[in-house]
């Protein structure tokens, strides 16, 4: 078990936890679960989403498929400040071109991420509350022709409509693993 001597070293352990997924360190996810076995775990949700959400935001697409498959994590978790799934955040960076954020949306539409899920507005910092993951979508993105991404986006939720959906999931778990810290 990885030594936990007060918050200080929680919040340690758990940016090495999350910058494993961020960097696609499965080395480095794969000591730190074994170190604290029962203690990390993929869905914890401290307000700015679970560890899907992170490699999606990252473009780590091999995570992405990592974490899903092999830890069964949920496609349609949302983060607590805004209700965005992992399938939100993508869209939102869809139209970058240094990461395989096109593969990453569909990845998780065909494993039944939800597309019609609507965010929701839950601290003053996001004004974006119910929206779709396809009205995150940029109009032009660099490089792209008007509406060309939105369109590219559309076209891969029609292919996947008939794809079952997952259901809604929202972390309800305690805040820092299986016990609590007091202070």
């Amino acid at each position: 078990m990885i030594p936990l001597y007060g918050h200080t070293h929680f919040i340690a352990g758990l940016l090495q936890y999350v910058d494993a997924v961020r960097f696609g360190d499965f080395e480095a996810l794969a000591r730190i679960e074994s170190a604290a076995s029962g203690w990390w775990f993929p869905t914890l949700d401290r307000g700015a989403g679970a560890l899907l959400h992170f490699a999606v935001d990252h473009g780590r697409l091999s995570m992405v498929k990592f974490l899903v498959e092999e830890r069964k994590v949920e496609v349609n978790q949302r983060d607590k400040s805004t209700g965005w799934t992992p399938l939100h955040r993508c869209a939102y960076v869809v139209h970058y071109r240094h990461a395989p954020y096109f593969e990453i949306f569909e990845y998780l539409l065909s494993r039944g991420a939800d597309p019609n899920l609507v965010s929701y507005c839950d601290n003053v910092y996001d004004t974006r509350g119910g929206l779709k993951a396809l009205d995150l979508v940029v109009k032009k993105g660099d490089g792209w022709g008007d509406g060309e991404v939105a369109e590219k986006v559309a076209q891969l939720i029609a292919k996947y409509d008939q794809t079952p959906k997952k259901g809604d999931y929202v972390y309800t778990g305690p805040p820092f693993g299986t016990f609590f810290f007091f202070f």
